[in-house]
């Protein structure tokens, strides 16, 4: 029941205008690298994003040109775009859902009995509502990204773990603060190779990532 509150409040909150300025910028980023590709945003714009981000406004682009022409310029611009809000708070309403999910899971894996409570805190907290529902922002895209890291270490799969955590920081740059924490953790749990094998995986993953900006 709480859950569905939740979901209900946000889904309310979507038709509002959100913050204005990072919304025009995402709309620009969005239909340049929809139209002219990764390089063409970098040398032509003001994008000030990290590198993963991107994908993330390229594919909200495309999705939106499926349904409505972004070319209409007022309906496009118009800071109640209906579309375009659904569009970009969808990703902090989807990674709030994932949020719970693995708040609880984590809480279970560790035995923690209030896990469920936590993850109804997390998910009914006026903050949260406010930054992804009203604002639009995407802090919970970078941190649901950072608990899937969390989660994969819980499973013991440190490398795999790693390549999330690459992604995690490539989209959302304020997770860049744990780079120290999270290979001093492997190598105090594994060994001090798992750590270089970690730091290997982590570089691979990185270049990936920023292939296009690479070339």
């Amino acid at each position: 029941i709480l859950l569905g509150l939740g979901i209900i409040i946000r889904l309310f909150l979507v038709p509002m205008a959100g913050f204005k300025a990072d919304m025009a910028f995402w709309k620009g980023w969005g239909l340049a690298v929809a139209d002219k590709g990764v390089l063409w945003l970098v040398e032509n714009t003001n994008y000030n994003y990290p590198p993963g981000f991107t994908y993330v406004l390229w594919l909200i682009n495309k999705i939106y040109a499926i349904f409505k022409n972004p070319y209409i310029i007022n309906d496009y611009w118009s800071d109640t775009n209906l579309l375009y809000l659904f569009l970009v708070k969808s990703v902090t309403i989807v990674s709030d859902l994932l949020i719970v999910w693995l708040i609880i899971k984590m809480a279970n894996m560790l035995r923690y009995k209030w896990g469920r409570w936590l993850a109804i805190v997390y998910f009914l907290n006026p903050v949260v509502i406010f930054d992804g529902a009203v604002w639009g922002q995407v802090d919970q895209f970078g941190l649901m990204l950072f608990l899937v890291t969390l989660y994969f270490l819980l499973k013991e799969k440190p490398l795999l773990a790693t390549v999330i955590f690459t992604i995690a920081f490539m989209m959302k740059l304020q997770n860049i603060v744990f780079i120290p924490l999270f290979f001093l953790f492997i190598f105090k749990k594994y060994s001090w190779e798992k750590m270089i094998k970690a730091i290997e995986v982590c570089l691979i993953s990185l270049l990936i990532v920023c292939l296009p900006f690479w070339l």
